[in-house]
This record gives structure tokens, C-alpha cells and sequence, in this order.
């Protein structure tokens, strides 16, 4: 691969979450964030089962919940930015909180662009499913038709669903695999357009797309060890109310190293593409 990717730089990547000053809280902090978002769900489903008209709350709730992460997409384009200028990465602090949620926004904002598709898909499957479940319920209460003819518009819509979550995955596939180069893209350039402008930051990913297969390769296998210890938490019956505090510093540390992971990807990828370039050709 490209540059400096060798298991010791790995090893630094993997382990700078827990060092440099103030790690332990910098870390709490950004853990904290995560658990915040997490305790306003469960707070809200509480409280919607006592009072279900809070149901109606539900959009301002998903805002509510988005407030963290928004602040947590920032502080990980910070990091991102760290890797793609060549610094030793580093956990910043947590300054500048006005900033910090503007640039999360508009991360979080391609994010939404790029796997928008995928969530119009799965609604819209979702939509059609419950349409056919309330349409078969005229069915199930008149005798005349039989107990089968309910049945048709019930498997009919499960069918559709189905698709829908087919097409929805590999849509979330065509739009989340390129993701990190777009969002390393607009850190690197500091400017939103430039994570649409795929013409500019394609020719970056084609220029190592080993390394970027490998930076999900790993981000994935950080996500699946994260996942069973959330899920053997929850199963475990005494410990399932610790669940939110185990998920909240294992998706932090996903975070920022995954941010670590394809910002350093991006560079290597802008020196393997200048080794390329003709004598005498502009960056890309």
C-alpha cells in the first residue's frame, strides 16, 4: 500500500484515543455525547408508553437525538483533517463548541445526502408493508371471503418489503462505501461542494482503493466486536442496564478511529495519485 502504512503506524492509530493529555476526559466527553443521545431515546420511550400521545413528539425527538451526534461528527472531521495534513493524530480538545456543531452539521448532512436513497427505499417499503397489513384487515372480519383472502394483500406487501430491504442495502452499499472519501474530501478542502464533486475525489479513491478496502475491512471488525459486546450485554439479563454505557464508549472509539483511519487513507491516496501524474501536472 500507498506511504507510511505500516503495523506500527496501525498500532498508533488504533491506540491514540488513549493517550496524549486530558485523554480520560477528552474521551468522557465524547462518550458522554454518545450516551446522551442513547438516555433521550430511552427517556422518551418511557415516557411515550405512559402518555402514548407523546407519540406525535416523535420527529422532535429524532432532532433532540441527532444534537449530540452532531457535535461528535465535528470533533471527528477535526481528527480527520489531523490525519489528512500529514499531524500526528491526536485527540483535540473540546473547544470551540459553535464550530465544532456547524462543521458536524454539514458532515452530517452528506452523510444524509449519500445515504439518502437507501433510507427513501426502505420507507417506502416499510409504507407499502403497512398498507398491506391494514388493507388485509377488512378481510379478517368478514367471513365471506375466506380466511385466505386476507392473505394475499398481507404476503404481497411483505414481499415488497422485502425488495425494499434489498434494494435499500445495496443502495446503502453504493452510497456509505464511498462516504469516507467524500466527507475526507470536504475536510480536506474545507468547503461542502467538495464532498459532491465526485469527479475530483473519485480519482483519490481509485488511487488506493486497497487502502480504503482494508480502512473498512477494520472499521467493520471494530464495529462487529463492539456489536456482540453490546448484544452479550443486553442477553445477559442483571448487566442489560449497563448496555448503554458499554455501546457509548465503543462507538466513540469506532468514531474517531475510523475518522483517523480513512483521513490517513485520503493522504496516501493524494501521494499514491501525484506519484502518477505526468512531470509537471497540477495537484488533483
Amino acid at each position: 500500500m500507498p506511504e507510511d502504512t505500516t503495523t506500527t503506524s496501525l498500532k498508533a492509530l488504533f491506540a491514540f484515543p488513549f493517550e496524549g493529555p486530558d485523554w480520560q476526559s477528552r474521551s468522557a466527553v465524547g462518550a458522554g455525547l454518545v450516551l446522551a443521545e442513547s438516555l433521550i431515546g430511552v427517556m422518551f420511550g418511557v415516557a411515550s408508553t405512559v402518555v402514548p400521545l407523546l407519540f406525535c413528539l416523535t420527529p422532535f425527538l429524532l432532532v433532540a437525538q441527532a444534537v449530540p451526534l452532531v457535535f461528535l461528527a465535528g470533533y471527528a472531521l477535526r481528527i480527520m483533517r489531523q490525519a489528512i495534513d500529514g499531524e500526528e493524530v491526536a485527540l483535540p480538545a473540546w473547544d470551540g463548541w459553535g464550530k465544532l456543531g456547524a462543521e458536524g452539521l454539514r458532515g452530517g448532512l452528506v452523510t444524509l445526502a449519500y445515504l439518502a436513497p437507501a433510507i427513501v427505499a426502505y420507507v417506502a417499503g416499510l409504507g407499502l408493508y403497512m398498507a398491506g397489513v391494514y388493507a388485509a384487515v377488512p378481510y379478517s372480519y368478514d367471513t365471506r371471503y375466506g380466511a385466505v383472502a386476507g392473505l394475499v394483500p398481507l404476503f404481497g406487501a411483505l414481499a415488497v418489503f422485502f425488495v425494499a430491504i434489498g434494494i435499500s442495502m445495496l443502495l446503502l452499499l453504493v452510497g456509505g462505501i464511498p462516504l469516507p472519501a467524500a466527507l475526507a474530501h470536504y475536510a480536506a478542502r474545507g468547503r461542502l461542494s467538495a464532498a459532491f464533486h465526485v469527479r475530483e475525489w473519485w480519482p483519490i479513491l481509485r488511487a488506493n482503493p486497497l487502502g480504503y478496502l482494508l480502512s473498512w475491512a477494520m472499521v467493520a471488525g471494530l464495529l462487529t466486536i463492539g456489536y456482540y459486546a453490546y448484544m452479550i450485554t443486553v442477553y445477559s439479563g442483571i448487566l442489560c442496564c449497563l448496555a448503554p454505557f458499554v455501546l457509548a464508549p465503543a462507538w466513540y472509539y469506532l468514531v474517531v478511529v475510523g475518522a483517523a483511519l480513512f483521513g490517513r487513507t485520503y493522504r496516501e491516496s493524494l501521494t499514491a495519485l501525484a506519484a502518477r501524474a505526468p512531470a509537471g501536472a497540477g495537484p488533483a
